[in-house]
């Protein structure tokens, strides 16, 4: 009995260690594994000292059986959209030479790296978590400039639209669909008035400039009314005045509007 006893004993120790170094080893595959994406915010503050206007269609199409959609830029090639396929892109920098920096706004940063984060981590509470083989981390570009708006005004400058009077404002009939990045700073404060979560940002061009805000970097700009001579041929100008009282302004390329 005494033989058999140690027999067994040494049966489950090599049992246990076997076990013990299994279990080691799913511990140390699982440190390897699994990585979560990092990522870290890169802020570009910039004055706003220049602006640009881009003209898109949206367009959709399936592929392998799936419907995609997406937008085309238009041209003086391709300047044909419908009313309420066309929108435009505004985006403003401190000059056309690139990314080079102003002095930032530290408090500012760091309420939108909070934000930021606060949606993020809710989002991925709502979500599976990604794991990779290896540690990624990435950047994420966080443009925002540091000049206040105190106005916008979009014309089509070739033909009267809503009117008689080609230069007629058509801040009434168009509305902002989208900011990016998408939060909306003041320019009194210097801190969030609207967060990356916050979906009653305003959509009017009164709207925003009753805020007094930072010029966001860039907004896109849709007709929410039907032209009511269609079609037409125009160009449109958007124009604006930053907190220094200086205009900027930009033209699109001539653009075919139909019905």
């Amino acid at each position: 009995m005494k033989n058999v006893f140690k027999s067994i004993t040494k049966k489950q120790t090599l049992f246990f260690v076997i076990l013990a170094v299994t279990a080691l080893n799913v511990i140390s595959c699982k440190d390897v594994k699994d990585y979560k994406e990092g990522y870290f915010l890169a802020f570009y503050p910039q004055k706003c000292e220049m602006v640009t206007i881009l003209s898109y269609k949206s367009v959709s199409y399936y592929h392998n059986g799936v419907l995609i959609y997406g937008d085309r830029p238009l041209d003086s090639s391709n300047n044909e959209v419908k009313w309420d396929s066309v929108y435009f892109t505004v985006t403003s920098l401190n000059s056309s030479r690139g990314k080079f920096l102003d002095d930032s706004i530290p408090s500012l940063e760091h309420e939108i790296k909070v934000d930021y984060e606060r949606l993020r981590s809710l989002n991925a509470s709502k979500s599976s978590v990604s794991i990779s083989d290896e540690p990624k981390t990435y950047s994420v570009s966080m443009d925002y400039r540091t000049s206040g708006l105190k106005n916008i005004n979009i014309t089509a400058i070739d033909a009267p639209l809503f009117g008689t009077d080609k230069s007629k404002s058509l801040n009434d009939y168009v509305k902002i669909s989208q900011y990016e990045p998408n939060f909306i700073a003041s320019f009194d404060t210097k801190s969030l008035i609207y967060g990356f979560g916050d979906d009653d940002k305003p959509q009017t061009i009164a709207g925003l400039l009753a805020l007094n805000p930072l010029v966001p970097f860039q907004m896109i700009f849709e007709f929410k009314v039907k032209p009511d001579n269609l079609p037409v041929s125009t160009r449109f100008k958007i124009e604006l005045e930053n907190s220094d009282g200086k205009l900027v302004a930009d033209t699109t390329e001539m653009l075919d509007i139909l019905k």
